[in-house]
């Protein structure tokens, strides 16, 4: 059973609240259901009731309420998944995994207790093939020390080489990670900060994607900063943000830039007015951060 995901080929799908918007096509059989927790728990177990059957389109769960639905040559168990009008669901794993909050999953393993791990595929077959792959790829580790380590390796027209499973695992040992883990790769894999994606996606353009891991800290608010930029732009302008800091203009390569809007700004402080609306700009300096809005005319 899969979580949340695009409901394509073969297989059983699951869609709690946390799911949105959901496309559902034919062949397909979806059934809403009323779960006996609004959690899925990591270990544990959870009775699903049928309430009743879905029709295709674009649909969102409703308030106390799931969709399980049925693809491909899974259908036909949705007859007596029907007929029973109840499931009960349940997580388990050979690991303990009491108190954990958070899983992140995967394949294969790259490194086990500061080892190369035996999991992926040196033989023949289509493990053998994705593993000797150069393409982009995405890992995460931790240290002995318990730092975190993310690592994406670029490969597109203009930049980056991919790495095979080796190389990865290799990478991921150098920077000094006892355990790492492969994630998803090829044009799923990218590098983002804030909207500003720092690498290129394989196939030249972003595709969507189910779920993403996100690093987020929420900076001082300094009083002290102030951004120089006109309250108001024309379509097409440009102009240069500086970072003020008591009134004086700071020279540091340090700063990180944002904008979300009508506008667009490089790793520089380059903006540029795109469209008619507004635009939220925001520069983060040494755990600092401070924002504007610009409005701009058509």
């Amino acid at each position: 059973m899969q979580l949340n995901e695009t409901a394509n080929g073969n297989g059983i799908f699951l869609y709690t609240q946390d799911a949105g918007r959901i496309p559902l096509s034919a062949p397909m059989s979806v059934y809403a259901v009323r779960p006996s927790s609004q959690s899925l728990p990591i270990q544990g177990s959870v009775a699903l009731r049928v309430i009743g059957s879905v029709r295709g389109g674009a649909v969102r769960t409703r308030p106390g309420q799931w969709l399980v639905a049925f693809a491909g040559r899974s259908a036909r168990l949705s007859r007596r998944f029907r007929s029973s009008r109840s499931l009960e669901l349940v997580v388990d794993s050979d690991e303990d995994l009491r108190g954990v909050r958070e899983i992140v999953a995967g394949y294969p393993r790259l490194l086990m207790n500061g080892e190369p791990a035996p999991e992926y595929g040196r033989d023949s077959g289509w493990e053998a093939r994705f593993a000797s792959a150069s393409v982009p790829r995405t890992a995460i580790g931790i240290k002995k020390s318990g730092e975190l380590v993310m690592v994406h390796v670029e490969k597109s027209a203009g930049n980056g080489f991919g790495a095979t499973v080796v190389q990865l695992e290799r990478i991921m040992s150098a920077l000094g990670c006892v355990d790492a883990l492969n994630l998803d790769g090829g044009s799923a894999s990218e590098l983002v900060l804030g909207k500003i994606p720092l690498t290129d996606p394989s196939t030249g353009s972003e595709r969507p994607v189910s779920n993403a891991i996100v690093v987020g800290a929420m900076p001082a608010r300094d009083r002290t900063l102030s951004l120089r930029l006109p309250r108001t732009m024309r379509v097409g302008q440009v102009r240069r943000v500086l970072l003020c800091r008591h009134g004086r203009v700071i020279a540091d390569r340090a700063i990180v830039w944002t904008a979300y809007g009508s506008g667009e700004i490089t790793e520089r402080g380059v903006f540029t007015a795109d469209a008619g609306g507004t635009c939220f700009v925001q520069a983060f300096w040494h755990g600092r951060a401070v924002n504007s809005v610009v409005r701009i005319l058509k």
